[in-house]
């Protein structure tokens, strides 16, 4: 169930970003499982960049959510380095949704 802060977001990333939105939005929280699971483990971006063998700039555009470009080997490396497993899940859409 969609919240009016939920639709007053979408709408605001309908205008900035028009038929891109629904990606910007996906590729947002992306972005924060991210930032979450590298937090949770304790790292820093330094570090996890140092576990990736990457620099902390791709780390930081990872989980920057802005990325329009971002791979399924560097979110696999990101899991890797984290000691976690990627997953992609596809979901049918709700009704409201669609």
């Amino acid at each position: 169930m969609k919240t009016t802060t939920n639709l007053d977001h979408e709408r605001l990333l309908a205008d900035m970003y028009g038929e891109e939105a629904p990606f910007y939005s996906l590729m947002q929280s992306v972005a924060e499982v991210l930032r979450n699971a590298r937090s949770d483990a304790g790292l820093t971006q330094r570090e996890l960049a140092a576990a990736m063998n990457t620099s902390q700039a791709q780390v930081v555009r990872l989980e920057a959510g802005n990325q329009f470009a971002v791979t399924l080997r560097s979110l696999f490396a990101y899991a890797e380095a984290l000691g976690y497993d990627l997953c992609v899940v596809l979901e049918p859409r709700e009704d409201d949704e669609q």
